[in-house]
């Protein structure tokens, strides 16, 4: 399109011609972000989906058990202690259902705000 503009651009005045360039980069802007958005859209759908599933719940409970193991326990900062704290809690099948709710409350609310910026762009564009 801005190829057509600059083509054209003999027949429109430099205001005109600036205006249909900003113009379209705006709505190439627009549709880029909204083509992210998409894109990350479906990986918090992915990854929701990933945290619903009862065989991985399984396997993400190995998996912290063993990384716990080799965490080192000698790390006291606070992120190291946060460390140790989400791996027990992963790890332990009592206490990892709570986990996953509030983990999934938070992506549930980022996947509608997503889906929104998304419907909103798309309403933008097609203007």
């Amino acid at each position: 399109m801005c190829k057509h503009v600059e083509a054209h651009r003999d027949h429109l005045t430099p205001t005109e011609s600036n205006d249909l360039i900003l113009l379209l980069r705006t709505l190439h802007l627009a549709h880029r972000s909204e083509s992210i958005a998409r894109h990350n859209l479906w990986h918090h759908c992915k990854h929701i989906e990933y945290i619903r599933n009862p065989d991985m719940s399984v396997s993400r409970r190995q998996a912290a058990e063993l990384m716990r193991h080799t965490l080192s326990t000698s790390d006291n900062t606070t992120l190291g202690q946060l460390k140790r704290l989400d791996l027990f809690i992963e790890s332990n099948a009592d206490l990892q259902p709570h986990r996953d709710a509030f983990y999934l409350s938070d992506l549930d609310v980022a996947f509608s705000n997503l889906q929104h910026k998304v419907n909103s762009l798309r309403d933008h564009i097609q203007f």
